[in-house]
């Protein structure tokens, strides 16, 4: 009977691997499955960047940089639609910041400013520099004041408040990111008088929001 049951424990353990291996390997597919539906559904955020890239790389003098910052900001914002969460809500907000920012250098040259000569590359510049500084507070903003989400298969556990308050600053941090680079397209378009003036104002209004948070948060 010992060798027996010796036996069948011994034809038991390669068929009980074999079944562990083939459940293990079904499992890595339907995941594999899974993120790349996901992926797929995250990729159509691109639809709405792409064809403003587009019209702004023919109308400017710039396609080169137009088409670089309009596919890294696409790029991003499909990783951040991926990844789900609290980076997703980055992305509207970045999106509706960086309408505010991409309509103030056009508007301005509708209303007769070419951003030529000195007179007028100043005041185009000072507009720009106002609009960088309204699109990064607009998507920060919105951002912060946006409700909490299901929490995304990627995100950082909440264990803490620290590190609760580490996924709230980086969606904020990113939505204004974003809300650069795609106002920056506007600012392509209108000159480079324009493209100074709203990577001055966007960038520094990023750079002391987000240390601004880090300090609020960590007082409290």
């Amino acid at each position: 009977m010992r060798k027996r049951g010796a036996e069948d424990e011994s034809d038991a353990g390669p068929a009980a691997a074999v079944d562990g291996d083939v459940e293990a390997r079904a499992l890595r597919n339907a995941r594999r499955s899974y993120e790349r539906g996901r992926l797929k559904v995250a990729a159509r955020v691109s639809l709405y960047v792409l064809p403003v890239v587009a019209a702004c790389a023919l109308v400017s003098g710039a396609a080169g940089p137009v088409l670089l910052v309009g596919g890294s900001a696409s790029a991003i914002a499909t990783f951040c639609f991926w990844r789900g969460g609290s980076l997703q809500q980055s992305v509207a907000a970045g999106f509706i910041g960086g309408g505010v920012g991409f309509a103030v250098p056009p508007l301005f040259q509708t209303w007769g400013f070419a951003c030529a000569g000195d007179a007028c590359a100043t005041f185009c510049a000072a507009a720009a520099l106002v609009g960088g500084i309204a699109a990064v507070c607009v998507a920060r903003h919105l951002a912060r004041a946006a409700p909490p989400t299901a929490p995304s298969p990627h995100a950082l556990p909440m264990r803490d408040p620290m590190t609760a308050q580490l996924n709230q600053a980086r969606t904020i941090d990113l939505a204004g990111v974003l809300a650069l680079m795609l106002g920056l397209l506007g600012a392509l378009v209108a000159g480079s008088a324009s493209v100074l003036g709203f990577v001055a104002g966007a960038a520094a209004t990023c750079v002391v929001g987000a240390v601004a948070f880090r300090r609020v948060s960590a007082c409290r």
